[in-house]
């Protein structure tokens, strides 16, 4: 009657391991188990909040904001002592959910300021050509915009500004909000930057008023930490 007990006791000093350790380490992947197989809303399934209470053959018991959630194991495990398989079958559930919920594992966490001369010139040309024709009265005499900046000099030119403004700032501002949702689509929400955080705030302002040039910075940012993952695995 010796061998029964032995197998339970490793399968709870298992269970135990497996335990601390997503607790300690994979928060992200539980909050993405509560979220795909539990449809649990994002702010309702923080990393931070969420907790694996119990791993079972069959199941998973988790634990988010006071509520517990179970999820179960098709097809269940057929053992906890075989540690590997356990740690393979939960690398296969937080694929299988970065999938459903169109999310990637590289997070984004910091904001990338222009950082090529290219890309400085064109932020201080756009933002300035966004400022200059928000009204049609900058390029009228005695309006401030019009002293300061020297087009009482070329009126003609004044005039010509002042004939294409609305044509200019109405597709030109269309156009950027465009690119600042695709941004929050595509990118934002994908690599983990929480919606109205100040990091979303910082890539949607600089993507309104510069457009590609942020993409390219965000997406040289998430081939970085692509190649160090790859690295990493190595």
């Amino acid at each position: 009657m010796e061998p029964p007990p032995a197998q339970s006791n490793d399968e709870t000093a298992i269970r135990t391991r497996i335990t601390r350790h997503m607790n300690t380490s994979h928060r992200d992947s539980l909050s993405l188990f509560l979220r795909h197989y539990c449809n649990v809303p994002a702010p309702s399934a923080t990393p931070e909040s969420t907790t694996l209470e119990t791993l079972k053959q069959d199941s998973l018991i988790l634990t988010s904001q006071g509520k517990r959630y179970h999820i179960p194991l098709q097809p269940p495990l057929s053992t906890l002592t075989f540690s590997a398989a356990t740690r393979q079958r939960l690398i296969e559930m937080h694929n299988e959910c970065l999938r459903g919920l169109d999310l990637s594992d590289v997070r984004i966490t910091t904001y990338r300021p222009p950082d090529t001369l290219i890309q400085r010139i064109n932020f201080l040309v756009v933002f300035l050509t966004m400022l200059s024709f928000s009204r049609r009265a900058n390029f009228s005499p005695g309006s401030l915009f019009y002293e300061t900046s020297g087009l009482s000099f070329v009126p003609s030119f004044a005039w010509f500004c002042s004939t294409i403004q609305p044509w200019l700032i109405t597709p030109m501002l269309g156009i950027h909000v465009c690119e600042v949702v695709w941004m929050a689509r595509t990118r934002l929400r994908r690599h983990g930057v929480e919606r109205w955080s100040r990091l979303w705030w910082e890539w949607v302002a600089t993507c309104f008023i510069e457009g590609l040039g942020a993409f390219q910075r965000i997406d040289g940012m998430v081939r970085d930490k692509e190649e160090e993952m790859k690295k990493r695995e190595k």
